[in-house]
């Protein structure tokens, strides 16, 4: 999204109506709209009465959709799944991001405590990932996944790994980027390690890991645990540090360093501050996000990492951004 920064009032304007475009995709996602179009077009009447909508304000909000890039509309008022929904908005379909939409929709109740958060300095949620509510564990693990699999091929490509024998997926998640690894990469063993709730989730959701004999489970909480000593050669950490404050992702990067083989890779994926990112306002409010949502989480900026790792002993650290405002750092023991 385009944020009109040149044009003045109209870009406080366009500000202030934001909530007007998030809104309108979380209702259409949560009615169903993407997933009952997936099945053909239909008019604005036929899908009020599959939905139980009223259907003059669903003609409305169909007619804001469309223009929203969403649906499409035929000269004969039959609406459609735009590209973009069939892709991205429609269950079982390759790309799939509803349930990161339905969990950001479920963190605008926090965001609307900002207020309250600024002046306590404290969140207003416990932590879904270390303190799971099982109402939303799945859909937060699974919104994290959907991310970071839009983003794992561009990963992949960036990095080396020929002659890599053993890979650590730290905080692995559902492992969206080990799973791509495994197909691409046929030789390193991977050890996935999260917290117990976590790994039993990649074993019951992500299959296709259990029959893969160079995958390994490790439980513990990488806050604590050691990682052991000169074991990998590459270590990943992904979407994990903006989740913890600086001196806890001191001492995990400190563990990395032991854990890794002389020339060992450490490779960070995350929301990376710098003063040229091409949407500098993606980061800076994903930090807010880790504001309302965690105990000390933040972004962090390329120089305040690159400072740590060096102290750590790491070398050679370097920066890539990536697609959708992400980046890697990659440096070396």
């Amino acid at each position: 999204m385009e944020l009109l920064k040149d044009k003045g009032a109209d870009y406080l304007i366009q500000l202030s109506r934001g909530y007007w475009l998030s809104q309108s995709l979380f209702v259409a996602h949560r009615a169903g709209i993407f997933e009952l179009l997936a099945g053909g077009p239909m008019d604005a009447e036929e899908i009020a009465a599959h939905l139980q909508l009223d259907p003059r304000a669903t003609t409305i909000f169909l007619t804001a959709l469309t223009n929203l890039g969403l649906l499409t509309r035929s000269n004969d008022q039959q609406y459609y799944n735009s590209p973009l929904s069939n892709q991205y908005l429609v269950k079982g379909r390759q790309g799939y991001i509803g349930d990161f939409i339905s969990h950001t929709e479920y963190m605008k109740n926090y965001w609307e405590g900002l207020a309250e958060v600024l002046k306590s300095g404290q969140p207003l949620i416990s932590n879904t990932y270390t303190e799971p509510d099982p109402s939303q564990l799945t859909l937060f693990i699974r919104a994290m996944e959907q991310a970071t699999s839009l983003v794992a091929p561009e990963i992949i490509a960036s990095l080396d790994l020929e002659g890599k024998d053993h890979l650590l997926d730290l905080g692995c998640g559902l492992a969206p980027i080990t799973r791509l690894l495994l197909a691409q990469y046929p030789h390193p063993q991977i050890t996935l390690f999260d917290l117990p709730h976590i790994i039993k989730m990649v074993r019951d959701i992500s299959p296709l890991l259990n029959g893969q004999g160079r995958v390994s489970y490790k439980e513990g909480d990488c806050r604590y645990e050691d990682y052991g000593d000169r074991i990998y050669d590459v270590i990943l950490i992904s979407q994990l540090i903006h989740m913890y404050d600086p001196e806890t992702n001191n001492n995990i990067f400190a563990r990395a360093y032991r854990a890794l083989r002389p020339q060992g890779c450490l490779i960070i994926h995350d929301y990376v501050l710098t003063d040229d990112n091409p949407i500098p306002w993606q980061g800076a409010l994903f930090s807010l996000n880790m504001l309302v949502g965690t105990w000390g989480g933040r972004n962090y900026g390329w120089d305040e990492l690159r400072s740590i790792l060096e102290n750590l002993g790491f070398s050679g650290s370097r920066l890539k951004p990536l697609t959708g405002g992400t980046s890697l750092i990659i440096a070396v023991k």
